[in-house]
């Protein structure tokens, strides 16, 4: 599971949430695009309103 937010601390409380699930986190949109081309997800979770690549630009 990836975890996109530019806020660690949310990043980390989502983490923790799903501490029984394998997850990855980012701080970026274009750092979560790179991810998502290199591997495969079931779900990704992201921020709709980030400085560099919102969620809504992909």
């Amino acid at each position: 599971m990836r975890v996109v937010d530019d806020e660690a601390g949310l990043r980390e409380v989502i983490g923790m949430g799903l501490r029984r699930c394998a997850v990855t986190a980012v701080a970026s949109g274009r750092e979560a695009l790179d991810a998502i081309g290199a591997q495969s997800f079931d779900v990704v979770l992201l921020d709709l309103v980030m400085p560099d690549l919102s969620g809504m630009e992909r």
